[in-house]
């Protein structure tokens, strides 16, 4: 009878319900409904703890920048991109300066001592907006806080406080759906960036030019990074000379990469898959010279604390959830399915 009531219910989800819940999402199910309230909040607990984490590093970025804070406010003329150029003319280059560190570093302390405060959050995100449009103003897009910023802003729309203790299942749910939302936005953010070197690679492919495809192809890259920097790294000289070791690498390097937004519907694989990007950027900051703290910072934060993620997977599981190997599971076990009921269903021999 529950199970009769549990398929019409399904039935009449939206298509792109069905869809995602058929094809991408995959997790344990709760046995009970005392089992599905009791991990919703045990995942509400933990997410109120990220995004006081979350706010609490944002004054470590802001007070990173106080370094560079004189030699801005020291410049004859600055042109800010569009979201602060609009006003910064009405100032000096000094005020203007002094405006937008001072609201950075001020809003950044504020929000991380009243996280629960709308307004708080507002005005972080806003004076990060007007922080990253002045120091991308010099000819130079640093990406760095792209990721910090749009997860600011997904922030925005949690509840309003208290947080802690709350017992209302639909306010609990909707934080939560709030924290999904800032893994799909970074998790695209990578998948947007592996599937252009990917299609790069395919057209590189196509006109028999040197691309990702090719198997001296990460060798190439890091040897020209290092000539063009001029910088010394802990394995640059090693993958430079290394020609099969870094093809696999890179190979993986670009399914992690392309496939990332597949794991924001597997819950199973998200601390796994946030280790795989951390050893990522830490592999380039050991082979190339750089790396991005901030996009760490946001992996370890969504993915490999997520409070989406069970606390004990299997091998198994894992493996089946992975990107393109679990689409190709389940197109077995349907071929294997429709084998056996054709045989179930064939006139028997004579």
């Amino acid at each position: 009878m529950a199970q009769d009531a549990t398929s019409r219910s399904r039935a009449t989800e939206p298509v792109l319900t069905r869809f995602l819940e058929r094809r991408l999402w995959s997790t344990d199910s709760q046995s009970t409904l005392h089992d599905s309230v009791a991990f919703q909040r045990r995942s509400y607990e933990r997410a109120t703890t990220i995004v006081r984490v979350f706010y609490g590093l944002s004054i470590l970025w802001a007070v990173q920048t106080i370094a560079a804070w004189p030699a801005y406010a020291r410049l004859q003329q600055a042109h800010p991109l569009w979201p602060a150029h609009w006003w910064f003319d009405w100032f000096s280059v000094r005020n203007g300066v002094n405006l937008i560190f001072w609201a950075y570093l001020g809003t950044s302390i504020v929000v991380a001592l009243v996280p629960e405060q709308r307004l708080a959050r507002i005005a972080y995100s806003f004076a990060l907006l007007q922080y990253m449009a002045f120091v991308n103003g010099f000819d130079k897009i640093n990406a760095n806080l792209h990721g910090w910023f749009f997860v600011s802003v997904f922030l925005i729309f949690l509840p309003r406080g208290p947080w802690p203790g709350q017992r209302r299942v639909a306010t609990r749910q909707y934080f939560l759906t709030v924290i999904w939302a800032t893994q799909v936005t970074v998790l695209l953010f990578y998948s947007l960036t592996g599937i252009w070197k990917i299609h790069d690679g395919f057209f590189d492919l196509i006109h028999g030019k040197t691309g990702v495809f090719s198997f001296n192809a990460f060798s190439y890259i890091v040897a020209s990074s290092l000539f063009r920097t001029n910088i010394d790294t802990v394995l640059g000289h090693y993958f430079a000379k290394t020609v099969f070791v870094g093809w696999v690498l890179f190979i993986g390097t670009m399914y992690l990469e392309s496939s990332s937004l597949i794991i924001a519907f597997r819950p199973r694989l998200q601390r796994l898959w946030g280790i795989g990007l951390i050893l990522f950027h830490v592999g380039t900051q050991l082979v190339m010279g750089f790396t991005f703290p901030q996009n760490i910072a946001l992996v370890g934060l969504l993915l490999v604390a997520s409070p989406f993620a069970p606390d004990r997977v299997r091998f198994k599981d894992a493996f089946f959830d992975l990107p393109w190997v679990h689409l190709i599971s389940r197109r077995i076990a349907v071929l294997r399915r429709r084998s056996t009921q054709a045989r179930a269903f064939a006139p028997a021999s004579e």
